[in-house]
C-alpha cells in the first residue's frame, strides 16, 4: 500500500494512536505486525501512562487534566463496552 522501496529508510511515528486499539480484541498486535513489517529504522510512539481503575486518577489536577485529556476523560468516564475507546494501560503492562 505505501510502496516502500529497499533502498529506501522508512521511519514510524505514533502519538496517541495505540491506546484506542485496547478497546478492540487483537487491534493492537495487528496494527504492530503490520509495522514489522515495514521494517521501520525506527519506531516512535507516545502514549499517556495510566492507570484509571485506581483512585489516583481522580486525584489529578482537574484543571489540566480537562484541558489535556478531556475528550479522553468523558469517554473513559462516560462511555461502557463498545462506546468506551479509550482505554491506557501502564507501562509495566
Amino acid at each position: 500500500m505505501l510502496d516502500l522501496r529497499e533502498d529506501e529508510v522508512m521511519a514510524a511515528n505514533s502519538v496517541f494512536e495505540f491506546h484506542p486499539l485496547l478497546a478492540r480484541p487483537g487491534a493492537i498486535e495487528k496494527v504492530l505486525f503490520a509495522v514489522k513489517e515495514m521494517k521501520p529504522e525506527i519506531l516512535t510512539v507516545v502514549e499517556q501512562e495510566s492507570n484509571h481503575n485506581g483512585s489516583v486518577f481522580l486525584g489529578q489536577d482537574k484543571v489540566m487534566s480537562e484541558v489535556y485529556l478531556g475528550r479522553q476523560i468523558c469517554n473513559l468516564v462516560a462511555c461502557e463496552e463498545v462506546d468506551r475507546v479509550e482505554r491506557h494501560e501502564t507501562l509495566a503492562q
